[in-house]
This record gives C-alpha cells, structure tokens and sequence, in this order.
C-alpha cells in the first residue's frame, strides 16, 4: 500500500485494520463498477440517431443549397449525438468502454454490412443502396444494444 508520509514516521501509516478497510472499500468499488451496464435505450437511441443519415442526405437539394443544409444539418446531428453520449454518462455515473469481447459481435457485423452493400452498389449500381446503408447500421445498433443488454451480466470479466 502507497503512503505519502516520511518512513521515518511511522506513525502515519495504517495500521493493519485500516489497511483491510480501505483494501475492502476498493474491491468493493471495483464490484459496483464492474456491475454497471450500458441502457438499451441508449442503443436504441443511437440507432434511431445513425439510421436516417443516408436518407437524408439523399434528399438533400443541389448545391449550393445543399452544402448549406447540409453543414447545418451535421452540426445539428453532431449536438444530438453529444447530448445523446452525455446523458447516458450522466445515467451510468462513469464512462464505461465495451470490452474487446463485447465489440466482436458489432464489428464484424459493420464489416459484413459494409461488404454487402459494396457489393451491392458494384453489382446493381443503384443509389439508393449506398442511401440506406446507415439504416442498416442504425439497425445493427439497435440490434446490438438488444444483445449486449441480454449477455452483458453473463461475460466474464
């Protein structure tokens, strides 16, 4: 155990009982940390926040209006995506990451996704197809946060 004091005043170290103390303060914060889970709703909410980028964008105008609309449009969506992250911080009291475990399912999802949709796009050419690959995301998010909310008591640590 670290202490800030001078070794040669040993008086101002713990002693045993209050070393278990603190010892058992810690495991216990590290239990009520671990136990943690991310809302659905926030899934839920990104999703539906991810989902109708590409059709957006697609109805946007010609330029020059569309650069207008559309920077505006991004910076509008930028605010929901910040107030969105801050209130589920605020909701779970700490910023807790996915494990590397938990982020295998989403990934490879988004990689199949992309895939698809590439393929897709090469092979009929149809812009709408590229258009609605954010609401494919938007749904593997949804999707996800519906799994992780299920399984994520069930990982180990």
């Amino acid at each position: 155990m670290e202490t800030h004091g001078s070794p040669q005043h040993p008086g101002e170290r713990p002693d045993p009982r209050e070393a278990r103390d603190a010892l058992r303060e810690i495991e216990r914060a590290s239990v009520s940390a671990s136990e943690i889970r991310t809302p659905l709703w926030y899934f839920l909410a990104l999703g539906t926040l991810v989902a109708p980028v590409g059709p957006a964008v697609a109805l946007l105008p010609d330029p020059p209006l569309r650069h207008v609309i559309g920077a505006v449009g991004l910076v509008v969506w930028m605010v929901a995506l910040a107030t969105l992250v801050a209130r589920v911080t605020r909701h779970m009291g700490v910023v807790k990451w996915l494990t590397p475990r938990q982020m295998l399912p989403p990934v490879v999802g988004l990689a199949a996704l992309t895939l698809i949709f590439a393929a897709l796009n090469l092979v009929l050419g149809q812009g709408w197809i590229l258009d609605t690959f954010s609401v494919a995301v938007g749904a593997l998010i949804a999707v996800f946060g519906v799994y992780h909310s299920r399984t994520a008591g069930k990982e180990p640590a």
